[in-house]
C-alpha cells in the first residue's frame, strides 16, 4: 500500500542520503508516477532516466525503459520514439532505492532540442475514469429513470439533482 500520495511538478530529484518525504525511509524505497507526458512537436524523441537504483518507464502502455536492477547512478534511454504535437500520452515511471544516495530523473531529447529534464508544462495528471462514464449492464429505478450523474428525480428523463453526500455537490457519479 502507498505511503505517500503527491502531485510532484517534474521527475527531477536528487535525495543524496536523504528521505524523499517525512516519514520515508532513505533507503529501501519505491516510487512510481503517473501521469500524461504531452509532445511539443512531431517528431522523434528519445527519453532517458538518470538513477542510481531500479527504473522502468511504460508510454502508453509499451515498457520503453527497461533497467530494473540496482546499479550505480547512470542514464538509460528509450530506442527512437515517434511523437504527434500536441498528443498526451500515458507515463509511468517506476523507480526503487536500495542504499546510498538515490537519483531519479526523467529527461527527453527531440529534434533542436538537447537532453533536459522533462519540463512541467509537458507532463498532466493522469486521466480520470469515473463510474459512470462506464457503459451500463443494466440500471433499474422504482422512483423513475435512472440518471446518469444526477439522483433519480421524479418520473421525467433529466428531472435528478446533482449527486451530495455529506454536504458535498459532485459533478459526477
Amino acid at each position: 500500500p502507498a505511503r505517500l500520495i503527491r502531485t510532484d511538478p517534474t521527475v527531477d530529484f536528487s535525495w543524496g542520503y536523504a528521505s524523499p518525504a517525512i516519514g520515508l525511509p532513505s533507503n529501501r524505497f519505491s516510487v512510481r508516477w503517473t501521469g500524461q507526458l504531452e509532445a511539443p512537436s512531431t517528431g522523434a524523441y528519445k527519453l532517458t532516466t538518470q538513477t542510481d537504483g531500479g527504473v522502468r518507464v511504460w508510454l502508453d502502455g509499451a515498457k520503453v525503459i527497461d533497467q530494473w536492477t540496482a546499479h550505480p547512478t547512470a542514464l538509460h534511454s528509450s530506442g527512437t520514439l515517434n511523437l504527434t504535437a500536441g498528443r498526451r500520452y500515458a507515463l509511468r515511471v517506476e523507480y526503487y532505492e536500495v542504499t546510498g544516495t538515490a537519483v531519479a530523473r526523467l529527461m527527453w531529447e527531440y529534434p533542436g532540442v538537447a537532453r533536459q529534464i522533462v519540463p512541467q508544462a509537458r507532463l498532466f495528471p493522469p486521466d480520470t475514469t469515473y463510474l459512470s462514464d462506464m457503459p451500463w449492464i443494466s440500471a433499474t429505478s422504482s422512483l423513475g429513470p435512472v440518471e446518469r450523474d444526477l439522483s433519480v428525480g421524479g418520473s421525467g428523463t433529466g428531472d435528478g439533482k446533482p449527486i451530495m453526500i455529506n454536504g458535498v455537490k459532485f459533478a459526477k457519479g
